[in-house]
């Protein structure tokens, strides 16, 4: 025991320090919350200042799962409406829209333009330049079109 400082709450306020900067090297947040603990721990040792060490630890290991499993129910409860999950498949946004054929389609290939960019598309029948088509499914980055009824 001779290694702890006394006041006992400043030993949590450094480890709390310390952890803060390994958050901030490894960006893990794992570290993050077990500095909010310690910190939760100085404030608490500050309040009841003779608890046993056993005391310490047992309640700085509860508090610490408190605070991950909070953190990892928040995150979870708000991940769904973070954002577009076709995001990082730009094709899938495309699905549904409409466009005009840029390079005809034979033998079920071409290519169509959608805004800026040329794609290359897949299509049971063939299709001559200008005729519209509809996006109805993604292959990886190849469209799948079908005609568009007038």
């Amino acid at each position: 025991m001779d290694f702890f400082i006394e006041p006992f709450f400043y030993n949590w306020l450094i480890l709390g320090a310390v952890l803060l900067i390994i958050e901030v090297v490894s960006f893990t947040l794992l570290f993050f919350w077990l500095a909010i603990a310690a910190f939760v721990m100085a404030g608490i040792s500050f309040i009841i200042p003779h608890m046993s060490l056993t005391a310490h630890l047992w309640t700085f290991a509860i508090v610490s799962v408190v605070c991950m499993v909070a953190w990892h129910r928040l995150f979870k409860k708000n991940q769904d409406s973070i954002g577009d999950k076709r995001m990082n498949n730009r094709a899938q946004r495309y699905i549904g829209r409409t466009a005009d054929v840029a390079q005809p389609i034979i033998n079920g290939h071409g290519k169509i333009r959608i805004d800026d960019s040329l794609w290359r598309v897949e299509c049971d029948t063939d299709l001559p330049v200008g005729r519209t088509v509809e996006v109805i499914a993604t292959d990886g980055v190849v469209l799948q079109v079908r005609p568009k009824t007038r």
